[in-house]
């Protein structure tokens, strides 16, 4: 029995290039029994899931494979098929990391399966780690594929030089400013007599035309995959028209180190 993956909806545009492959090149089959009475349950019931789970793939009902596939997990995990059908589920129902997990078993048990390396470069990609599915790609591309296979691996590979470049370092600078009038500018009492005594006259409330002058930059480069340092530098002044004795300058800076995962981002870093 040999069955073929139909056109497989696609969660994203950018999944159809890989899903041309899927679309091309796989086929699955499992070996023929030498007569029915030979076939074990055990094996009945491996088609049977497998079947099953293709069916609902090509279907794109991919929470439904997936829970197909993971009710035997336990009994089929290390069959290169099986992981490579469990992994594609994964990935296209969004869940990376999972997947990385069931199509790196394949990579380890049949290292020439290329529908299941293509599937992990693609993983890699979505979740980020664009150094590791560019050196899937270049493995596989260095293998002489098929016309087909070799223009959707040359778009991978160009995509993420793209990324790659847009991510290295960038810098910014910007220049601002800002009028008005404020009331009370110093913050300032209305009382000129306090227990007796008299106000200071720069304690006084004191309305004022103010305006207020602003520059600064941002730096941020890329360090790896998942790892950016950012660096942000501003300088404002506020000018008191009439109470320049309240004239202020501020500065603000902080460098910080970003962590960026598809579940959560973490950093670390300094102000001042």
């Amino acid at each position: 029995m040999t069955l073929k993956l139909k056109n497989l909806p696609s969660r994203r545009q950018c999944h159809l290039a890989s899903l041309l492959i899927v679309l091309n090149c796989l086929v699955i089959a499992w070996p023929q029994p030498l007569c029915a009475q030979s076939v074990s349950t055990a094996k009945i019931r491996y088609e049977q899931v497998m079947g099953q789970a293709l069916n609902q793939i090509n279907a794109g009902w991919f929470a439904e494979a997936i829970r197909s596939l993971q009710s035997v997990e336990t009994q089929y995990a290390g069959d290169p098929q099986f992981d490579f059908l469990l992994g594609l589920a994964l990935l296209e129902d969004g869940q990376v990391n999972a997947a990385m997990f069931a199509l790196q078993r394949v990579r380890l048990t049949d290292p020439n399966h290329g529908e299941a390396r293509m599937a992990l470069a693609r993983a890699f990609y979505e979740g980020g780690q664009l150094e590791k599915a560019q050196a899937e790609l270049n493995g596989l591309l260095d293998e002489q594929p098929p016309d087909l296979a070799r223009e959707v691996i040359t778009n991978y590979l160009k995509a993420i030089e793209h990324a790659a470049r847009s991510r290295q370092f960038f810098q910014r600078y910007y220049v601002g400013t800002a009028f008005g009038h404020d009331s009370n500018a110093n913050g300032g009492t209305d009382q000129n007599q306090f227990l007796g005594f008299l106000v200071n006259e720069t304690s006084l409330e004191t309305d004022s035309t103010i305006a207020q002058l602003s520059a600064g930059g941002t730096w941020s480069a890329a360090l790896t995959d998942r790892l950016r340092w950012n660096t942000n530098l501003q300088l404002s002044h506020r000018f008191n028209f009439d109470a320049d004795f309240i004239d202020s300058t501020t500065i603000n800076f902080n460098s910080a180190m970003h962590s960026g995962r598809k579940n959560g981002r973490s950093s670390f870093g300094v102000n001042a």
